[in-house]
């Protein structure tokens, strides 16, 4: 029976999910789709502006409706990510946590950086970068402003508003309906019934995840796009500031309590964070090289080398701070070595022989296995003979009983 639960998990229980995760990823692609023609819209839009002669307030009216199509897109498909990854049924909540922040974060991703990556990398040489109002023929300045803009819009209203006045409109209007329902009096309710009719549900799953969407989208712009507008890192810091208590008030009076279950982590959100940090390095060689002309003392033939030379000094800087910086203090990593080690010997009830078991003690003790061997043998000596009193009050004790009576 236990071959058979192995072979369910392992092999047919994910052939059954495949027909769901096909349909999920044509729904996912066909909402890419539709994404990507509405930005192409609004980037014809503002070409056509710039042709024109328009004033500097009418070219900023494409940026907004950037900034309002990313809010738009990203409430649908929400939506629709929920109700994908729960068609796919999952056999873990962890495994759901994890499919459900990668479509988010994939979508979210396409959905806030690609016109900034369009007016970095790829609009100076479709319709060039020339404009009249700044004498500038490259990208920078209009990437700024819609640096500033977007994360203006998306990060710290959006996130203030979905923080703070969402959570208490829900919760007023909530109230009212217990007001007006007829059936019952709102004045003889009581604490526990007021607060499962006024106070909204909160789901672990998909509150948590979206919290950890709304840390990535921010940190995308701050490594991706933040050389391009520095001001967004002080909006940034507040953001973070305010919802770190917006955040608590929402939990303690705008939710029911949080009914507590074990998870194995959220997913692969680390993964992800990482795999945007490696993006950025040459995104931003490119902003210094092309976007913002920095080098243009330089001849043109030396670009290309100047941002390959970039890339390996960020690579190069990023490995310097994580050996400056690791991502696990030592004393942490210490402490859950012991921790392994106490699991091992007294609940596993490993073998002390084990040659596992012997790399277990090194890290435990911090000997070498020369060290740690010689240190058992002289143990089983000291079991032949037994200790005396004095050797016991001295802290003479054999190896095999400090390890054993942990």
């Amino acid at each position: 029976m236990e071959v058979v639960s192995l072979f369910y998990q392992n092999f047919l229980s994910s052939l059954l999910r495949l027909p769901r995760a096909r349909v999920s990823l044509m729904m996912s692609l066909a909402a890419i789709v539709v994404l990507l023609g509405t930005m192409f819209g609004i980037f014809a839009y503002k070409s056509a502006l710039t042709r024109s002669g328009a004033s500097e307030g009418a070219l900023m009216v494409p940026s907004f409706l950037n900034a309002i199509q990313i809010l738009i897109f990203g409430l649908v498909y929400k939506n629709l990510a929920e109700v994908m990854t729960e068609f796919e049924n999952h056999r873990t909540v962890h495994e759901h946590h994890t499919e459900l922040f990668k479509k988010l974060a994939f979508f979210y991703f396409i959905n806030n950086y690609t016109t900034l990556f369009y007016i970095a990398f790829i609009k100076g040489g479709v319709e060039g970068c020339y404009e009249p109002l700044h004498n500038s023929e490259f990208c920078g300045y209009e990437l700024s402003v819609q640096v500033a803009v977007v994360f203006f819009v998306n990060d710290f209203l959006a996130r203030f508003v979905n923080s703070s006045v969402l959570p208490s409109v829900n919760r007023y209007l909530a109230t009212r309906r217990a007001e007006n329902d007829s059936t019952m009096k709102a004045a003889n309710m009581g604490l526990i019934e007021n607060q499962f009719r006024t106070l909204a549900k909160y789901d672990p799953t998909v509150e948590l995840v979206m919290d950890y969407i709304e840390l990535y989208i921010q940190w995308g712009f701050l490594v991706l796009f933040g050389a391009a507008c520095p001001v967004v890192v002080s909006f940034a810091c507040f953001t973070n500031f305010v919802e770190t208590r917006t955040d608590g008030i929402k939990l303690l009076k705008d939710y029911r309590r949080v009914l507590p279950f074990r998870v194995d982590g959220v997913g692969g959100t680390l993964n992800v964070f990482y795999y945007t940090l490696y993006i950025a390095v040459p995104v931003n060689a490119g902003l210094i090289v092309y976007s913002f002309g920095s080098l243009r003392f330089l001849p043109e033939t030396a670009y290309v080398w100047s941002f390959v030379a970039l890339i390996f000094a960020m690579f190069f800087a990023l490995h310097v701070l994580d050996v400056i910086y690791p991502e696990l203090p030592q004393r942490t990593a210490i402490q859950l070595e012991r921790q392994r080690v106490v699991y091992e010997r007294l609940v596993l009830c490993t073998d002390d022989d084990d040659d596992n078991q012997l790399d277990l003690d090194v890290s435990m003790i911090g000997l070498t296995v020369s060290e740690v061997r010689k240190k058992r043998s002289d143990s089983i000596e000291a079991h032949k003979a037994p200790m005396t009193r004095t050797e016991y009050k001295a802290g003479e004790v054999p190896l095999s009983y400090k390890t054993k009576g942990a």
